[in-house]
This record gives structure tokens, C-alpha cells and sequence, in this order.
């Protein structure tokens, strides 16, 4: 294999990974934002974004990136996405009253993870039977434009669910 091969090839891999699509983080029904029963998050003080009502227990990353934080007790995920956005992946409801029962962790703060890395799995059975919302915001926290494409059901890593509006 020649060197202008190999140079168009790893050319190729790096302009696909930078146009990588934003993926369904877990498997579940998507709702606008402004469904979650959840003042901070239905009015959109923390930014734009969507919900998912979980069905599944494994969370995912929706693209590849790095884990900015994980709040202490595993139900909350900030990430900076490979397009440099940053959103917050908050597993659940008033989930923080659980002090990390019912969420095992799979990540680290600072770790690089791939689209599709499990995140965090979740016992789904445990939370509900706290009492517990398994409506799970995801937020883009540096206030880029989303644009809800559809709700409804859908499968973990399913993508079309959201447009990022360019604002370059």
C-alpha cells in the first residue's frame, strides 16, 4: 500500500469522525424539553435540548468525546462532545436523593470516551421503586441551538432525534 493510499485513507477516518451525528443515548420515548416536570430543565434556564423517559438501563455516549464530570453520586454526565458542544446527560429525577444506589458508574471525569461507550447502567427497578422519575434530561450547558427533529420511541443509539444549528 502506497503513502498517498494510506494518507487519503487516514484522511478519510478523521474528516468521519469529525462529523460524527448526535446518537440516542439510551433506549426510551423522547419528549420536548418542556415536558419534564422539572422547572430548571422545562424552562430551558440550563439550555436547549430534549428528554427521555428511559426504558432501557444502559446509558451511552451520544458521540464521542471527553467526560467533563460526574456529579458524586453517578446521576449526572457532563461531556464535551468531538464537535466541541457540551451537554449534561441527567439520569432521572430528584435521582440525587439516591446518593448513587442504583447507578453503576463506567466512566471517569477526564476519560475520552467513543460514540456508543456505555456511560453508566442503570437499575431501573431500584429507582422506580424509590419513587423515582426515569425522565432523563439531556441538555446542551454552552447554549447551542437544537432543534427537536422527532419524539416518540426509540432505540438506543438511534440517531435523527436532534439538528444543532451552526451558529458559525
Amino acid at each position: 500500500m502506497g503513502l498517498p493510499i494510506v494518507l487519503t485513507l487516514a484522511i478519510g477516518l478523521i474528516k468521519k469522525s469529525r462529523h460524527e451525528v448526535f446518537l440516542s443515548p439510551a433506549e426510551g420515548i423522547v419528549h420536548p424539553l418542556s415536558e419534564v416536570p422539572d422547572t430548571v430543565f422545562a424552562s430551558g434556564m440550563m439550555g436547549e435540548g430534549l428528554a427521555i423517559e428511559l426504558v432501557g438501563e444502559t446509558i451511552y455516549a451520544p458521540m464521542s468525546g471527553e467526560v467533563s464530570m460526574i456529579f458524586p453520586t453517578k446521576h449526572a454526565y457532563g461531556l464535551k462532545l468531538s464537535d466541541g458542544s457540551e451537554i449534561l446527560i441527567h439520569i432521572g429525577l430528584d435521582t440525587v436523593a439516591l446518593n448513587g444506589q442504583g447507578f453503576d458508574c463506567r466512566v471517569e471525569a477526564g476519560q475520552t470516551v467513543r460514540q456508543g461507550d456505555i456511560l453508566c447502567i442503570i437499575d431501573r427497578a431500584y429507582i422506580l421503586e424509590q419513587g423515582k422519575s426515569l425522565m432523563t434530561p439531556i441538555v446542551w450547558t454552552d447554549h447551542q441551538t437544537i432543534t427537536l427533529v422527532r419524539t416518540g420511541r426509540v432505540q438506543a443509539q438511534e440517531k435523527g432525534l436532534v439538528q444543532k444549528v451552526d451558529r458559525s
